[in-house]
């Protein structure tokens, strides 16, 4: 967070592995929100995860960051719900299993769409011609020239 000052989203997702039942006072999630505020970076810093319970968690923290749900599975109305609930601000599919008609329902109950792991042009291509929201990469540099080049 110091590294980026605000200046790009940072997603802070929490391994499903972190997650304690119990919730102990001093659990993952609120060690993560604690941090967010004292860099004072609410407006910056988006927290993630696969895990429901996790995201459950944190949404019952006052003055917390955004969240997303990611998913490995295709959205269905459990995903759209669970969303809901924890008022997602968006979910995060494998790009592998993303349709348009996903997105299309996700825009529908107002979630924004990333889809993960779009590393290459091909992949970059068909996900914006699906009207993602934009895409998480572990190619920010190619990313940026092939939406140039868009």
């Amino acid at each position: 967070m110091d590294l980026v000052d605000g200046r790009v989203i940072t997603n802070i997702e929490i391994k499903s592995n972190a997650y304690e039942p119990h919730h102990p006072a001093d659990a993952i999630e609120k060690q993560v929100v604690d941090l967010v505020k004292q860099k004072k970076a609410l407006d910056a810093v988006l927290i993630s995860s696969f895990k429901a319970e996790i995201l459950m968690q944190v949404s019952e923290i006052a003055d917390r960051p955004p969240l997303a749900l990611i998913s490995s599975d295709p959205a269905d109305g459990q995903t759209i719900k669970l969303c809901q609930d924890i008022n997602a601000f968006s979910w995060h599919p494998d790009h592998r299993i993303l349709t348009g008609s996903q997105v299309e329902k996700m825009h529908a109950a107002g979630l924004k769409v990333f889809p993960y792991t779009v590393d290459t042009m091909e992949g970059y291509l068909k996900m914006t011609a699906m009207n993602v929201d934009g895409v998480i990469t572990n190619d920010p540099v190619s990313v940026q020239k092939w939406s140039i080049a868009r």
